[in-house]
């Protein structure tokens, strides 16, 4: 997407949180939780801030759209949340990269746990950087694989129908697009297995260090990796 990193000095802007209720949704429709914003982030703080919003309040409409019935207003509730996780959250002042535990639930329904995620440039344009950014397309094979054998060390993916396994880690661009960029590696979001019964071990995530999947890195990615480590 023609992200091209260049070396610079970095700061590190405040990340604060504001109610999700805060942001438009549909007033039949229960909102819970947090979205993170920027402070100290300079002139492109609002900017970002803007963006982020809009992430959310695209996050909710995607869930109202997942519960409203066919036809006639959203009664008897649904509710959609996302509960932030410090660790999955990381800014400086070249990027800011997200993974936001979410979840939506029919009215009377079970919930159903999934992940927003975001990574930004901070400098104008504020390009979105997209895991086909990072990761070269012949090094996908190689990162599904890696993704694979942390999942299998994993007490409750151990039990789970081996089709989960490998349908969530499918060696294509499709199944690693929930990411954030972190100071400890590259964390993929992976959704709930409950289509795969009769275990569910939610939604998860896995993160690996940089420098085991460096070799699949596009040079994007590696420049990225580098800004965000320092």
């Amino acid at each position: 997407c023609g992200v091209s990193p260049i070396s610079r000095n970095v700061t590190i802007p405040n990340v604060y949180y504001v109610p999700l209720h805060s942001l438009p949704y549909d007033r039949g429709f229960y909102v819970d939780g947090e979205l993170p914003q920027l402070r100290n982030a300079g002139a492109s703080g609002s900017i970002l801030n803007k963006q982020l919003r809009s992430i959310g309040e695209q996050a909710i409409r995607q869930s109202e759209n997942s519960v409203r019935p066919t036809s006639g207003p959203l009664v008897g509730g649904g509710q959609f949340g996302i509960t932030p996780i410090p660790r999955l959250i990381f800014a400086n002042s070249i990027l800011v990269s997200m993974l936001l535990p979410a979840f939506d639930r029919r009215p009377y329904g079970v919930s159903n746990p999934f992940w927003v995620s975001v990574t930004l440039e901070m400098s104008s344009p504020h390009q979105n950087i997209g895991i086909g950014d990072l990761i070269k397309a012949s090094g996908f094979p190689s990162l599904a694989k890696t993704l694979r054998q942390r999942l299998e060390r994993n007490k409750c993916m151990m039990v789970l129908n081996k089709n989960y396994l490998a349908k969530v880690t499918a060696p294509r661009l499709a199944s690693f697009q929930q990411f954030a960029l972190l100071q400890t590696g590259l964390a993929i979001g992976f959704p709930s297995s409950s289509s795969f019964p009769p275990y569910n071990c939610g939604a998860f995530d896995v993160i690996i260090p940089y420098s085991e999947i460096a070799s699949d890195m596009s040079p994007v990615g590696k420049a990225l990796a580098i800004d965000v480590a320092k």
